[in-house]
């Protein structure tokens, strides 16, 4: 398959952004190092990250990259609250579903 870009396992090698303090690149880097969290944890990080927003499990997946469904969200977010990665927000209503939903955002 040539002109492909990358791969359903192409997974983000960083946790910090560019303008991250020093301290908050090399803790991004041992969680990576470490293997504390799994590609699809990488993958909402990242996601709600980039996107600087709070957003419903709905929302992430349909902007996160590489793609991960609603389920594959939805089942690995109260891990990572647990770990301190993220916070639950207010329930409010999807943009996508229509749905009350929690909305999540990074730490």
């Amino acid at each position: 398959m040539s002109g492909a870009t990358g791969t359903l396992f192409d997974i983000p090698k960083t946790l910090a952004r560019r303008i991250d303090p020093e301290s908050s690149k090399i803790a991004a880097e041992k969680i990576i190092q470490e293997g504390i969290l799994s590609g699809h944890e990488l993958i909402i990080i990242d996601t709600l990250k980039q996107s600087g927003e709070s957003m419903t499990t709905h929302e992430i997946a349909k902007i996160s990259i590489p793609k991960i469904t609603n389920e594959q969200v939805h089942k690995r977010m109260k891990g990572l609250e647990v770990k301190g990665e993220i916070k639950r927000g207010i329930i409010r209503e999807c943009t996508l579903s229509g749905n009350l939903m929690t909305e999540w955002s990074i730490l």
